[in-house]
């Protein structure tokens, strides 16, 4: 399992003033054999604004033209909690995707899970979520 911190960053937070909130996201494996060809973890944060199915098409990587971030971790990691820094008070409704890749070229080298979620926004409390990755 891989514990990604998403911690809110915005001026407010910067200054000490205001509490812009948090997500803690568990990375669930399929299985073992998965976990142990994963190299490298791609988490993709985007704007799911008023969709309320924002993955129908989960292994979908693709540019939406919504707001996102991308964020790029060296899998096994030397910690378990890799920490992002994202503006959450840019999304109202969260599309949270995780994909595990046997390798660091993500143009090259096969995607061997993935997974995402929606989470509604909630500036200042800290929301701890578990994603389970499905295998490609």
């Amino acid at each position: 399992m891989m514990r990604v911190a998403i911690l809110g960053m915005a001026l407010a937070a910067l200054t000490g003033c205001g509490d812009v909130g948090r997500i803690v996201l568990d990375v669930q494996f399929p299985n073992e054999d998965v976990e142990l060809q994963t190299r490298a973890l791609e988490v993709i944060v985007r704007d799911a604004g008023n969709n309320q199915t924002p993955c129908t098409n989960p292994f979908d990587r693709g540019i939406t033209g919504e707001a996102e971030d991308r964020r790029l971790i060296e899998y096994p990691n030397i910690v378990d909690t890799s920490v992002l820094n994202v503006d959450l008070a840019t999304y109202s409704a969260l599309n949270l995707r995780v994909y595990a890749f046997d390798g660091f070229d993500f143009e090259a080298d096969r995607m061997v899970a993935g997974g995402c979620l929606r989470e509604v926004t909630q500036p200042g409390v800290t929301t701890e979520l578990s994603i389970a990755l499905d295998p490609r």
